[in-house]
């Protein structure tokens, strides 16, 4: 079995399971609790680290990004489609954008800091 990318896409053309070409979109989900809802003020160290690993999984798949968020973020679907939009014209990709509430958390030791999800 052998699999080739497209030149410019973001799908696999699978060989060798019968005499047809199979195209198999691929999707990449992106997972982080660095929250980047103003793409022009977060600028620092993480956030451009991860602009960097946009960079370079947009070239070979879809992007699904997801955002462990603060309690309090406003989670409409308005919301969540308009910042989608501007995190797609920033990084320059076609991104899906799905948020999830991190929980409040009253122990604020490092274990029960890490356990807020």
């Amino acid at each position: 079995m052998q699999y080739t990318a497209p030149e410019g896409g973001n799908a696999l053309r699978l060989r060798g399971l019968t005499s047809k070409e199979h195209l198999i979109t691929m999707r990449i989900l992106f997972v982080s609790r660095y929250f980047i809802d103003d793409p022009k003020t977060k600028v620092h160290g993480v956030y451009k680290r991860m602009g960097t690993f946009i960079e370079a999984l947009k070239k070979i798949a879809a992007l699904d990004v997801l955002f462990y968020t603060p309690p309090g973020t406003d989670y409409s679907y308005s919301q969540t489609k308009e910042l989608e939009t501007r995190l797609g014209d920033y990084w320059q990709a076609d991104v899906s954008l799905f948020l999830c509430p991190m929980r409040e958390y009253g122990n604020r030791t490092p274990f029960g800091k890490m356990t807020s999800f």
